[in-house]
């Protein structure tokens, strides 16, 4: 099993951070300042930041990963918080581990299993990866991340100097973990922990109201819609996201 690259911040009960695809840990550099109290692990998943890919990569092998490096450390109980793709990896996480699990954050993630037409898109720009036209899928997804009216160069540019830094064969193994995953949704129904479920009104990745219309008599479950997020809630509503996750630590400890 691979190592994973990481970085641990603060002391405290143990916070494992996921991002996304065309991301790394330094995603949460800034956001996890205000959780000095807790243990924050952030992980390079496989295929991103320092973390090479795995042979014939899936979601699951991905949390196995996980799963390996926190044995390592010698950490079992966690409140694991997946942006993106991290919250699919979370998912299958707390799916094939859940006596790991204090709490799950699903950070502009979702349960759901690609479409046909996502399986499609997720094919075609891995043949162009392969044809060297990386930097044009580049431009396309971090226009995207944000909601249309969001400004702070700043923070777009982190993001663009993230999915620059991950290598084409990396992003073609998420590519297709992702395409390849199956619906979590029996996750958020069984659960024996709180989840909070935190999406944007205005993210271009996901529709938030496949989130809005979700039902599930799982009264664990904690939805958070902000009105005016696209896709990075963390760098979009960073005060507010901190506010709420703050509010959930306690509740599930």
């Amino acid at each position: 099993m691979i190592d994973l690259a990481y970085s641990i911040f603060g002391n405290g009960f143990p916070l494992v951070f996921l991002h996304g695809y065309l991301e790394n840990r330094y995603l949460w550099n800034e956001f996890i300042q205000n959780f000095e109290n807790n243990t924050c692990i952030c992980f390079d998943l496989p295929g991103c930041g320092e973390t090479p890919p795995i042979e014939e990569q899936t979601i699951d092998k991905m949390a196995e990963a996980v799963k390996y490096n926190l044995d390592k450390l010698n950490i079992k109980n966690i409140i694991i918080i997946g942006h993106s793709m991290g919250g699919y990896v979370s998912l299958s996480f707390a799916k094939n581990y859940p006596d790991y699990l204090k709490g799950l954050v699903l950070m502009n993630s979702h349960p759901f299993a690609d479409t046909a037409e996502k399986k499609q898109n997720r094919m075609q720009e891995i043949d162009l990866i392969n044809i060297g036209k990386k930097s044009l899928l580049l431009s396309n997804f971090i226009q995207k991340l944000y909601a249309p009216d969001f400004n702070d160069q700043e923070k777009i540019e982190k993001s663009r100097t993230m999915a620059e830094l991950t290598c084409p064969k990396g992003m073609i193994a998420c590519l297709k973990a992702m395409a390849n995953r199956t619906d979590c949704s029996e996750v958020i129904h069984n659960a024996k922990y709180p989840i909070l479920w935190i999406y944007g009104k205005k993210d271009q990745l996901f529709n938030y109201e496949l989130a809005d219309n979700f039902i599930t008599q799982n009264n664990r479950l904690i939805k958070l819609k902000l009105d005016n997020v696209g896709h990075m809630s963390m760098y979009e509503a960073k005060d507010e996201v901190t506010k709420a996750l703050k509010q959930f630590i306690d509740l599930c400890l």
